[in-house]
């Protein structure tokens, strides 16, 4: 299985019908899922059964991490995220629906193919929340008047 790069909805719309040629598959008889969230990602896709074909995607933020993470330098954004307030409820569910997915489909791989054991994975996953509570708190006691500790609701 190798990643490929997709740039726009066209891309994506030409990488499941050459997928299905490959797989020997009508592509408008197989379930593809919602597809990418965004542009530029990465996809890897794996034929579950007759007639569903599961995909993976890495985005940028992701690169970004992996990046860090290697200690490698790492350009700024050009322009900071949007405002929560500027943020719909609804989509904003919904993009943590598909972020949770996403990481649970990509687990599930390196634990299937054998890059991870699930021990190994849980071990640095309580690692990492740690880091994050960390992380968290520091920020907090950094934007609340006084400095205060007072633990998060």
């Amino acid at each position: 299985m190798s990643l490929t790069t997709l740039r726009n909805v066209a891309e994506w719309d030409q990488y499941r019908h050459e997928l299905a040629g490959r797989f020997g598959i009508e592509v408008d008889n197989v379930r593809w899922g919602g597809g990418p969230q965004a542009y530029p990602c990465c996809v890897a896709s794996v034929r579950r059964t007759a007639d569903t074909v599961a995909s993976a995607y890495f985005y940028v933020a992701d690169a970004i991490r992996l990046l860090q993470e290697a200690g490698c330098p790492v350009p700024r954004p050009a322009a900071p995220p949007p405002t929560a307030a500027g943020l719909d409820p609804d989509s904003v569910k919904e993009s943590a629906r598909m972020a949770a997915a996403n990481l649970l489909t990509i687990v599930h791989f390196l634990v299937e193919t054998g890059i991870c054991r699930p021990g190994q994975y849980e071990k640095v996953l309580q690692a990492k929340l740690a880091e994050v509570d960390q992380n968290e708190q520091a920020a907090l006691a950094a934007i609340r008047p006084g400095g205060g500790t007072a633990p998060v609701e």
